[in-house]
């Protein structure tokens, strides 16, 4: 017997309670983390006739007051049993795209989720138990039975999807008008509950047996090709493209269950294992959480420093003025490029990377929670049978699928080929820089750079960035306020959809007279195909360039069972006060344009959002679990997001679509351009360094078994010569990306190595002669053949393959390096 639910109604309010058959289930059917998780959230029955009101949160308080922890005891549910589409229309995800957002409430989204909840933990109990019906009958499984599990599953799954969507678009774009922290916990609770499905033994066992069937096929047809016999059925049966990539995305949605499945500890055979897993698991979450609360305290601490006199004398007055309306990480960087005073520079420098570390006369220690997270990671590794947390996390962990490096070994290779393949540039960085901030009588008389008043005896980190912006200021000429004025927001808007139009051979057009949206900035956009192969519509996505913060949220995604198109929330924070210190100085000089004008930085943020944007609506697959960005690796999670911004940064033609001076309306010079591009690239190799030393680090973290301080003391050793390592260093107490839970543990490398075969990928449209872009016939060719590759069939068919289909080849790092003038 399963386990059911009842549901019933008490003063207004929907009211949960499982039934007293919960104890008797059978430990295979409904593990014990998933029974206690039931009990702890939903245990409000008519026990709890005493609960006082003062112990209920209520959902929808807009009041801004705060609950004491103690009185957080129970979510009590708005009433939902009425709920029918034609009351809650967000209980059905709308087919033409057309988000109802002037009947848009977050009333209404909690009651949506609550009853999409019901139904879907309701389907999975039910086809449990049909599988254990079927396995006790010797039925077996069977290809129809797959079809009917997807097919329900996208009937379930993405409505409760689309309304999590937009419960989080809510805290952006309505922030003020709710208290969101109320129903935090609920929030959590419903993303919890989409696990259900890798959470459940059947369904794992299930996936499990349909890829054993899958193997065994593909072994068979190995043979027979081999042998020559029965050929022509073979042949026949690869004949049908369309039914070729339908096998493919099944293949591949029954390798993210298993994986999900794994990594959640349904694998262990031993119900004691799974408890012992669980139990880490539990702590390891403790942990993450305590290192990013003593993370934040202590960031908190050193922001308030900022404001003392002996920081604040030594800025600019317009850079003094904004500074409190920026976050610690922009105002560190904005101090160490301005501050002239290389002793100022020094103390900024350790105070910022002491934080959480106890050096500087700090009380806040996270030494003791990386230890304790290290552990419980290499603990969970082994009970899942890998070496190490790192193998693990490239093999089970990321964004849906395993990394396309695939071990720690391949990872390893990488970084040494990129530290030794730009070493040489590294040098003659250093080398230049050196000259030009330290004083050397044996420089010539005629030198091009001259040295800055404020030079030093020895170039040490802290002085990199301020001796940065001097000597490219003198080596380029290059006035922000000038290139502010050539990049409209609007002219780089439409300039940016006419480049990604004239590429992939797709048509943007704007819906006018749209009312239904959240703002007057805010402006629609359906996306169609526009080449003999297709006009149809891919889908749509809203664009708001004035939000409090930058992010692509996907409430809709592609699914041939509902017949959904993709829909994004392309937001982006262009409001004049989320610009840099400096870049508000500047906005100043040039309001009286009355435009908005970005940086060169943000057109460049423009084009790679909008990758993000163009993947999830131009994919093919049919399946929402995998199609987009869904059930991409970690480390090619970011290669669309690098390809659309390698374009503005190495093509003129491009940049100069979109831009416009604000008064001759010229489009930006080749010349200034290529001033631009120079600067942006001149000292790359000190970033990368940095880089290749985090990745180093979040390896060795991750493999080796010594203490943390004595990993990173022979990690920057190796790494980051010729700088030397101070005792007072405790920047890894503060490492954020590898130790808050975040998902870039184990695979921090992985953004760098997106970018790097992006570069590879945009190579491919580069003309090695003269180092341009290829004719106009060749690019379109090229980006058609790339958006029906990667746009299309990400996530149903591994990235490696994918990109072998498009280079013919497999990638290489010489794109990277020749982009980045390594080589």
């Amino acid at each position: 017997m399963l386990l059911h639910r009842q549901l019933f109604l008490k003063n207004g309010q929907l009211l949960y309670r499982l039934c007293s058959a919960l104890q008797c289930q059978p430990k295979s059917s409904i593990p014990t983390n998933i029974r206690s998780e039931y009990v702890k959230v939903f245990k409000i029955t008519n026990q709890n006739r005493h609960i006082s009101t003062s112990s209920i949160i209520n959902l929808f308080d807009s009041n801004k007051q705060e609950t004491k922890p103690e009185q957080q005891k129970y979510i009590i549910f708005p009433e939902i049993l009425s709920d029918t589409i034609e009351s809650n229309e967000f209980l059905e995800i709308p087919i033409n795209g057309q988000i109802p957002f002037d009947k848009l409430t977050v009333e209404k989204c909690v009651r949506a989720l609550g009853k999409l909840s019901v139904e879907y933990e309701h389907f999975i109990d039910e086809f449990s138990r049909t599988l254990n019906e079927d396995e006790g009958d010797g039925k077996g499984i069977s290809n129809a039975k797959m079809n009917e599990f997807i097919s329900e599953m996208e009937k379930h799954l993405l409505p409760i999807h689309y309304n999590l969507c937009l419960l989080s678009s809510f805290r952006i774009i309505r922030r003020n008008e709710f208290n969101f922290k109320t129903f935090d916990e609920f929030f959590q609770q419903r993303i919890t509950k989409t696990k259900l499905r890798h959470l459940n033994r059947y369904i794992y066992m299930f996936m499990c047996e349909m890829k054993a069937r899958r193997d065994m096929v593909n072994h068979k047809t190995n043979i027979k090709t081999s042998s020559g016999d029965e050929s022509k059925i073979v042949i026949d049966s690869l004949k049908s493209a369309d039914a070729q990539f339908e096998q493919e995305q099944k293949n591949q949605l029954v390798d993210r269950y298993i994986r999900e499945s794994k990594m959640l500890g349904i694998g262990l055979k031993h119900q004691d294992q799974l408890s012992v897993y669980n139990l880490i698991n539990d702590k390891l979450s403790q942990e993450q959480q305590n290192f990013v609360g003593t993370a934040t305290e202590a960031t908190s601490i050193f922001q308030s420093n900022i404001i003392s006199p002996q920081f604040l004398d030594c800025l600019p007055d317009h850079v003094i003025t904004q500074i409190n309306h920026h976050d610690a990480d922009s105002v560190f960087n904005s101090f160490m490029r301005y501050c002239p005073d290389q002793n100022l520079r020094k103390d900024f420098w350790l105070s910022y990377y002491s934080r959480a570390a106890p050096f500087m006369g700090s009380n806040l220690n996270n030494f003791l929670a990386i230890e304790k997270i290290r552990e419980y990671r290499y603990r969970k590794a082994r009970l899942l049978s890998y070496d190490n947390f790192a193998q693990m996390s490239m093999e089970l962990r990321g964004f849906g699928g395993a990394t396309m490096a695939g071990s720690v070994e391949n990872v390893r290779a990488f970084i040494n080929g990129l530290a030794m393949r730009s070493e040489t540039k590294f040098e003659k960085n250093m080398k230049e820089l050196t000259d030009f901030a330290t004083r050397d009588p044996q420089r010539a008389v005629d030198s091009k750079i001259q040295t800055p008043k404020n030079w030093v005896e020895k170039l040490s980190l802290w002085d990199l960035k301020y001796f940065e912006r001097l000597f490219l200021r003198e080596m380029y000429n290059i006035d922000s306020r000038e290139v502010r004025a050539h990049f409209p927001l609007e002219r780089v808007v439409s300039g940016m959809f006419e480049f990604a139009e004239k590429l992939f051979g797709i048509k943007i057009v704007e819906l006018k007279n749209e009312n239904k949206v959240w703002g007057p900035n805010v402006r629609h956009f359906k996306v169609f195909g526009n080449s003999s192969k297709s006009t149809a519509e891919y889908g749509s996505f809203y664009f708001d360039p004035f939000q409090r913060e930058s992010r692509i949220l996907m409430p809709i995604s592609k699914s041939e069972s509902l017949q959904t198109k993709p829909v994004v929330f392309f937001l982006m924070n262009f409001t004049a006060g989320n610009f840099s210190i400096f870049d508000q100085y500047d906005n100043q000089m040039l309001q009286s344009t009355g435009k908005e004008l970005l940086n060169f930085s943000q057109v460049i943020e423009l084009f790679g959002k909008f990758g993000f944007v163009l993947q999830h609506l131009l994919t093919e697959v049919n399946y929402s679990e995998i199609g987009s960005l869904s059930n991409l690796e970690a480390d090619a999670f970011h290669i669309a997001q690098h390809f659309m911004k390698m374009w503005p940064l190495n093509s003129y033609e491009t940049l100069a679509r979109c831009s416009s001076h604000i008064t001759t309306g010229e489009p930006i010079s080749e010349e200034f351009f290529q001033r631009i591009r120079q600067s942006y690239y001149h000292f790359v190799s000190f970033s990368l360094k940095s880089e290749l030393y985090l990745m180093a680090l979040d390896l060795n973290l991750h493999t080796l078994r010594e203490h943390s301080s004595s990993v990173q003391k022979q990690t920057w050793k190796e790494w980051m010569s010729p700088f030397d390592a101070l005792e007072e260093d405790g920047h890894i107490c503060s490492f954020m990306d590898i130790f808050s839970g975040n998902g870039l543990e184990g695979i921090y490398y992985s953004d760098k190595w997106s970018e790097v075969i992006a570069a590879d990928l945009f190579d491919a449209f580069r003309d090695s002669r003269n180092n341009s872009v290829k004719n106009p016939e060749q690019i379109i060719a090229l980006g058609q053949r790339f958006k029906e590759t990667f746009f299309a069939q990400s996530g149903a068919i591994e990235t490696n393959e994918l990109l072998r289909r498009f280079l013919g080849r497999d990638p290489t790092l010489n794109g990277y390096l020749n982009i980045n003038g390594f080589e």
